[in-house]
């Protein structure tokens, strides 16, 4: 996949989280909500996906409560990252 790849890219230990974390995202089907860019958009990840009018595939629309859990998700992958 895609952004797994992109994802691990970033991760020096073993993918454990990142793949909880895509799995936790592909299952979300939320229409109304919070805006989260999938590769996270911080200088030390993937600023050149910020533009999600350009790179719309790095979006899904999340609940307060699932955009919380999106964000520990990536927190718990990439410890000390400003994401």
């Amino acid at each position: 996949m895609f952004l797994e790849k992109l994802l691990a890219l970033k991760l020096k230990k073993n993918n454990f989280y990142i793949m909880r974390y895509l799995k936790f995202i592909e299952s979300r089907t939320s229409l109304v909500g919070h805006k989260h860019h999938i590769l996270p958009k911080a200088k030390d990840f993937f600023p050149e996906f910020r533009n999600l009018k350009e790179h719309n595939w790095n979006l899904k629309i999340l609940t307060t409560r699932e955009h919380f859990i999106a964000h520990k998700l990536l927190n718990l992958a990439f410890p000390g990252s400003s994401q």
